[in-house]
């Protein structure tokens, strides 16, 4: 009992002691079993998307050239008379014409008083012609009556009537009427070629007073002038260069292996770099016969339609519609790019897989797939800016 009584406190202590860490464990221990916490693991969103079927449509196909803008027709407008002063020039660079528009004016005072001088030869001539003609007839009746005369005095000497003298002077009188009627029909001959020069100098010198007036040989578009009041004109010096027609080509230069794919008709839509507004049309007109051997290119004619804003020696790249074939296509927005590679999400069940594709011509709102899909599958036309491969999707609408 005296053991008894000596121990009894120091079990009573390590029970409190145990007891108390009891009560400290159990106030840490989780109110929450493990497997309810897992499930509250957040499930992830399900992306909802559109797609559209891959179709086989009409792909209008293109080839890209490039060439300088240049005028149909170059026309070169100078003076036919030379040496004298320019005194008007009504017209402007870049200004559009008429045919028979003035262009400019020369001073045609000189040619003026030439032909004033050519019109008193010509008076004269006329005169001399009238006066020779008056006298070719008083000499051809005088010739007729010395005619009768020497007939008469040649059948009196046969009978013995008339002396020999007096025939002779009969005879002369005769053969001298003669010579002045052959005088009076030459001074008429050359009188009349007096008056035919003056009137051919006229017609010149009024030819050049018409030349004075520079014409536009055509409709077209003044690319360039040179001609200014006070200088003097010179045959053969191109005073303005004109557009014909205000008519502008494109001239491209195309590789010799794809001369065979392009047409004289073919359809041509032009751009340019400088100016991405600028847009203008126009069809193949020629399809260069000759090909350059050292670039081993051709020059190819475009027609272009009227453009206010294309200038001659402007840069401009063009797409020539060369044919319409039938081929898969997908909506433009379907396609995405990843590091330069074009890429679709395809929809399989209910996840997408990423599909590599090769691209083509771009229609509208609609790209041309070379390779990499089917006829019939579906793609992803909206909502796939977040997609991953493998995302579970959900699919609002079916479009084709």
């Amino acid at each position: 009992m005296a053991d008894l009584g000596k121990t009894l406190p120091l079990w009573v202590g390590l029970g409190l002691l145990v007891g108390s860490l009891g009560l400290v464990y159990g106030l840490q221990t989780p109110s929450v079993p493990l497997q309810a916490a897992e499930e509250d693991k957040e499930t992830p969103a399900v992306l909802t998307i559109s797609t559209a079927a891959v179709q086989v449509r009409p792909v209008l196909k293109t080839m890209d050239v490039s060439g300088s803008v240049a005028p149909w027709e170059q026309l070169q407008v100078g003076s036919e008379v030379g040496g004298l002063r320019i005194a008007q020039v009504p017209v402007e660079e870049g200004q559009r014409v008429r045919r028979g528009q003035v262009l400019a004016v020369l001073n045609s005072d000189v040619l003026q008083a030439q032909v004033r001088q050519a019109q008193a030869r010509l008076v004269n001539a006329q005169a001399q012609v009238r006066q020779q003609q008056a006298n070719l007839k008083q000499n051809q009746a005088r010739l007729i009556e010395s005619d009768a005369n020497y007939q008469s005095a040649l059948s009196l000497s046969e009978r013995g009537a008339l002396s020999d003298q007096e025939t002779r002077a009969r005879r002369t009188a005769f053969e001298s009427t003669q010579a002045q009627v052959d005088q009076a029909q030459q001074g008429i001959a050359v009188a009349q070629s007096v008056v035919a020069e003056s009137k051919a100098a006229i017609s010149q010198y009024q030819a050049q007073l018409a030349q004075t007036r520079i014409l536009a040989p055509d409709n077209g578009w003044i690319l360039k002038k040179d001609a200014y009041i006070g200088n003097i004109s010179a045959v053969g010096t191109p005073l303005f260069t004109m557009a014909r027609q205000s008519r502008l080509e494109l001239n491209a230069q195309v590789p010799e292996a794809d001369l065979p794919r392009l047409k004289v008709g073919q359809r041509v839509t032009v751009v340019s770099d400088a100016d991405s507004s600028l847009k203008a049309s126009g069809t193949i007109r020629q399809v260069g016969p000759a090909i350059d051997t050292t670039s081993r290119q051709a020059v190819v004619k475009i027609a272009l339609n009227g453009n206010e804003r294309l200038r001659p020696g402007m840069f401009v790249r063009a797409q020539v519609q060369v044919a319409t074939v039938n081929s898969l296509t997908v909506p433009a927005q379907a396609v995405s790019m990843r590091q330069d590679a074009a890429q679709v999400f395809v929809l399989t069940g209910n996840k997408v897989q990423v599909r590599p594709v090769q691209v083509g011509e771009r229609t509208g709102v609609l790209v041309e797939i070379l390779s990499g899909l089917k006829a019939g599958e579906r793609v992803v036309a909206a909502g796939g800016g977040y997609l991953k491969n493998g995302d579970t999707v959900k699919v609002t609408s079916l479009p084709n």
